[in-house]
């Protein structure tokens, strides 16, 4: 017979780059969920940036306020994929996004392809977002590819 030895390990503490994945995955998760405002507010700094076009929304509250307006009539379907977190606590992310009216309906009514610009902030352990770019690059609105810069 053979002995079996085992040992103890603790598992490492998540890095600054998984703390930040994580905080895009759960973005896509709380800015669907029109119950999850309060959540979706925390994942940013409370002076956090989101820019969308012409438009800044600064500090969490105004963030929150956008939540639970945007969420009112629409619902969201955020598909995240291709994030990558630099060292340098930046990162880009690819997005899709599905809405439809909250009708019943469940028609797709609108779909968006966009990437995320991210500089995150590390405070009390935790990864947030201190701010967001979008840049948009397909949006059936507009039906037609949007050229990036």
């Amino acid at each position: 017979m053979v002995p079996i030895i085992g040992a103890c390990s603790q598992s490492a503490a998540p890095s600054q780059s998984e703390l930040c994945q994580a905080a895009v995955e759960n973005y896509a998760a709380y800015r669907d969920d029109p119950n999850k405002s309060a959540e979706y507010g925390a994942l940013f700094t409370e002076d956090g940036r989101f820019t969308l076009g012409p438009n800044t929304i600064t500090g969490r509250d105004a963030l929150v306020a956008r939540h639970l307006a945007a969420n009112q009539d629409v619902i969201f379907n955020h598909v995240m994929d291709d994030i990558t977190i630099r060292n340098n606590l930046t990162g880009k992310s690819r997005v899709v996004v599905y809405t439809s009216a909250r009708n019943g309906s469940h028609d797709i009514n609108r779909v968006i392809v966009a990437d995320y610009m991210d500089r995150y902030e590390m405070r009390g352990g935790q990864c947030l977002i201190a701010e967001r770019e979008v840049a948009v690059l397909f949006d059936t609105n507009s039906a037609r590819i949007i050229p990036t810069q």
